[in-house]
């Protein structure tokens, strides 16, 4: 079920769904930081409190992506919600039992929703 929710998740991205805005960070972010060239940094613990349908941030590969503008259009439902506050790549890339392998072109698409850089 897990590997239906990012299905659904890129199947979304294909489609043009909008970002949330990359211009703003809501209070649960507010200890990120903005490295010397300008791109914003999450830690885990950053991204963890946004776990939530309401404000849902999790990292892939390293980048951190704000999806909280794209669950309700997710195809795999709330199968997303699962990735929320984490580092979600293993769901992403598959490595995780519940995960699903994604494309390129759906790697791609996930960029979309970046809003900074996962550091420890």
């Amino acid at each position: 079920m897990k590997k239906l929710i990012f299905i659904a998740l890129v199947s979304l991205v294909l489609v043009g769904c909008t970002p949330a805005s990359s211009g703003s960070t809501a209070s649960s972010t507010s200890s990120t930081t903005t490295s010397s060239t300008g791109t914003k940094t999450f830690t885990l613990k950053d991204i963890a409190k946004s776990n939530s349908r309401s404000d849902c941030k999790l990292a892939v590969n390293g980048k951190v992506y704000d999806v909280t503008s794209f669950i309700n259009s997710h195809p795999g439902g709330t199968e997303i919600l699962q990735g929320c506050g984490k580092d979600a790549t293993a769901l992403f890339t598959g490595s995780d039992p519940d995960g699903r392998d994604h494309s390129a072109t759906a790697e791609a698409q996930l960029a979309r929703f970046y809003v900074g850089d996962l550091v420890e």
